[in-house]
């Protein structure tokens, strides 16, 4: 049987109180279950650890030597339990993000700003890559978050919706679009579109299957 956190426990409280008694009243146990704690730790180390006649208890020199380490382990869980409970409550830590270009270098700044204003025990590391690469980064672990546009992404990988952003079609003056309140997409059926290509031409296709024309190649430019 190996020593538990829970033997080390009873065993300081005892030492430290010199008592069965109020050690037993002080971790809520009946004084026979305390007992059995000490009674373990001594069968797990081999070693008697208090010198117990009726009138008193003490600790024995094994004891003696060994409650500073006990003490010692004890307080290195308590530093740790304090760590988790810093990290879960973003007291402290450190966040990888996986950003597009495009955001990395216009809007995150403000927002990382700010959030390490509220948060200063928290270093944030900012990877700006292209958007289909934003996937990759988290999947290969190389990053805690990412934001990017809307992409196909494996079952492990939760996603939010954070923005959604608008198409604006840029065209000349002179072109005849250019004073229309309202464009459809129907409108650009006999136009040149020129976008960004990869997976968002299969997403525009997807969601516009009917379109009969072609997309030749957020921002929509027209020639």
């Amino acid at each position: 049987m190996s020593t538990t956190l829970r033997q080390l426990k009873a065993f300081v409280l005892v030492a430290e109180q010199n008592s069965f008694t109020k050690a037993a009243e002080t971790l809520c146990l009946t004084q026979s279950a305390l007992s059995g704690l000490i009674k373990e730790l001594e069968q797990n180390l081999d070693v008697k650890l208090f010198d117990r006649t009726t009138r008193k208890l003490h600790l024995s020199d094994a004891g003696q030597r060994l409650l500073p380490q006990a003490r010692r382990v004890l307080n290195e869980m308590s530093v740790l339990n304090d760590k988790v409970a810093s990290l879960k409550s973003l007291h402290q830590g450190h966040v990888h993000l996986a950003v597009s270009q495009q955001l990395s270098a216009s809007t995150l700044p403000k927002f990382i700003a700010k959030f390490c204003e509220l948060h200063p025990n928290i270093q944030v590391t900012l990877t700006d890559c292209s958007v289909d690469e934003v996937v990759g980064h988290i999947e290969n672990l190389e990053a805690d978050l990412g934001i990017a546009p809307e992409r196909f992404y494996s079952d492990d990988l939760h996603a939010d919706v954070l923005f959604s952003s608008p198409f604006y079609l840029v065209l000349p003056k002179s072109h005849h679009f250019a004073y229309k309140n309202e464009i459809r997409w129907e409108n650009l059926m006999s136009e040149r579109l020129i976008t960004l290509n990869g997976p968002f031409i299969n997403s525009l296709q997807n969601e516009l299957p009917s379109l009969p024309f072609p997309i030749v190649s957020l921002t929509l430019i027209l020639k």
